[in-house]
């Protein structure tokens, strides 16, 4: 490893060291990233104790205990984690705003509450292919977090997960997840459009609320959504939804695909809450008693 006055050169994909090649030119010993010798040079010529010096991860900033990592001591932008890790613990990461990346390792089975909440730095994660749990708020308020794929082995999500995550379009889910939590994605303001897995059994409330900008939701034949709070509230821009012909639309009040669909029901003589019969003179439901 090549060092200058015990300065060792660290990856900026990584953190890895960078190892000195026979031609000159440096190469990652961690992912492979190769450096011209004009960025050693440069890089050389800088302080290593710059804050903007990305050092790898020391395995002496963890604390890790029968497996799960207890609290993360280190300051790294981009954190890999060590392999054994099975769990992470609530609140391990919670708040720290200058976290960018971090690598999870292959052993993670679940995700405590709280964990990268208020990571507002953090803009990629990948979640492995073991992780069968992540806790309430885990990732709310993680502003810069782009995209999210849920693999399959993921079953259970806690609420609030990604509330407030503003910046996220993207998300894949979980093939075999069943229950979409109270607030789940809440104050999504970028994702455009939703496609819920056949998986899923029951949304709940506000799961979707005040995305502003959502514009398409499709919904399984099975799932189930409470009458009474709407997944969807103070989505204003919803305005094409592919769902069970059997689906109350009050669970879409206050979106413009609500107002579209209730003037279709109501001049067919079906009350767009209830789905009730109208009366023929003055347009009441006998079911429910609203008036239109």
């Amino acid at each position: 490893i090549f060092t200058k006055g015990g300065f060792i050169m660290h990856c900026e994909i990584c953190g890895g060291q960078i190892e000195i090649q026979a031609n000159g030119k440096g190469m990652c010993t961690t992912c492979g990233t190769t450096y011209s010798i004009e960025y050693l040079r440069k890089l050389l010529c800088n302080s290593p104790t710059q804050s903007n010096r990305i050092s790898p991860t020391n395995s002496n900033d963890f604390e890790i205990v029968a497996g799960t990592l207890i609290i993360y001591r280190g300051n790294s932008r981009r954190v890999i984690f060590p392999e054994g890790v099975v769990e992470i613990a609530d609140a391990a990461f919670s708040n720290m705003t200058y976290l960018e990346s971090i690598q999870l390792p292959t052993t993670l089975l679940s995700i405590g509450q709280y964990a990268f909440s208020g990571c507002k730095s953090l803009v990629n994660i990948s979640i492995p292919t073991k992780v069968t749990s992540i806790g309430s708020s885990a990732f709310s308020n993680c502003k810069s977090l782009q995209k999210i794929i849920l693999p399959n082995s993921i079953t259970t999500l806690g609420s609030h997960v990604f509330h407030l995550c503003t910046n996220l379009k993207e998300i894949t889910f979980s093939n075999n997840l069943k229950v979409i939590p109270m607030s789940a994605f809440e104050n999504c303001e970028s994702l455009l459009n939703i496609s819920i897995p056949e998986s899923v059994e029951i949304i709940e409330k506000d799961a979707f609320g005040s995305c502003k900008n959502l514009k398409e939701v499709y919904l399984p034949h099975a799932v189930e959504v409470s009458t009474s709070d709407s997944p969807f509230s103070c989505c204003k821009q919803l305005k094409k939804v592919i769902c069970p012909s059997h689906f109350p639309p009050r669970i879409f009040i206050g979106t413009p695909w609500y107002e579209n669909k209730s003037r279709e029901l109501i001049q067919n003589g079906i009350c767009p809450y209830c789905e009730g019969r109208l009366s023929i003179f003055g347009k009441k439901c006998k079911s429910c008693g609203k008036s239109y």
